[in-house]
């Protein structure tokens, strides 16, 4: 009885461990001046990695330079958004010139 105990406890602390995951942003957040690699969580709950980019207006076209940088940055519960921006300078390998 014991060990159905301590093995059920361990599989909870096992279950709350998972669910504390979290938002990392390599560039600390909204810094269009450094492209930045994101990690977090899709709507799902699902585990995503991203990485800020340059497009001519059309987020869904990444190029290697542009007029605007697609920005990530994290929100709370470990959940994250893009911003974009408009880089005066232009856009080169994911963040504002």
């Amino acid at each position: 009885m014991k060990k159905l105990i301590l093995i059920l406890g361990l599989l909870m602390i096992g279950l709350l461990i998972a669910g504390c995951k979290t938002c990392s942003d390599t560039d600390n957040g909204k810094n269009i001046y450094q492209e930045g690699t994101l990690t977090g969580l899709l709507s799902n709950g699902q585990e995503a990695t991203v990485r800020d980019y340059c497009h001519d207006g059309d987020p869904s076209k990444q190029l290697e330079e542009g007029t605007q940088v697609s920005e990530y940055f994290c929100l709370s519960g470990g959940k994250y958004s893009r911003e974009n921006v408009e880089c005066p300078l232009g856009c080169i390998d994911g963040a504002c010139k």
